[in-house]
């Protein structure tokens, strides 16, 4: 995994448990150290009224409460919705469809490289943060 290097990774997923463990055992590299992995269960689950369904959001209080400064901490996802309560620290990312010419992933780490010295990350804006590259992903 290219970004980890200067960051400490997590994973906070919506998904059930088993499912988020099977994705993370292909997906992850063992040498990679995560500090927590959290499914559903962690999230709040929330009903919208309009659509008539339940949607799960992640509160980044939890993360704030075993210790993390929000003001250093961004959160990745693909679906805005998930992450209402912290758009300050939210980088959204197109959906993984499966295609193996996918190159969301290293444009990411990329991205978040220019973020490693940030005194808060929540004050910079990062909607559009593909056009603000000069330069693709290393190879």
């Amino acid at each position: 995994m290219k970004c980890a290097g200067p960051f400490q990774l997590a994973v906070w997923s919506s998904s059930s448990p088993d499912y988020l463990h099977a994705v993370l055992a292909q997906a992850v590299p063992p040498e990679v150290r995560l500090v927590f992995v959290w499914s559903r269960e962690r999230c709040v689950r929330r009903f919208d009224p309009e659509l008539q369904e339940h949607y799960f959001v992640k509160d980044l209080r939890k993360v704030k409460r075993i210790g993390f400064d929000l003001a250093r901490v961004l959160i990745v996802d693909d679906t805005p919705k998930k992450l209402e309560r912290n758009y300050g620290n939210a980088v959204y990312v197109k959906p993984f469809l499966g295609d193996s010419d996918d190159d969301e992933l290293p444009w990411l780490a990329a991205y978040l490289r220019t973020m490693v010295t940030a005194d808060n990350v929540r004050q910079i804006e990062k909607r559009g943060w593909r056009s603000s590259l000069t330069t693709g992903p290393r190879k």
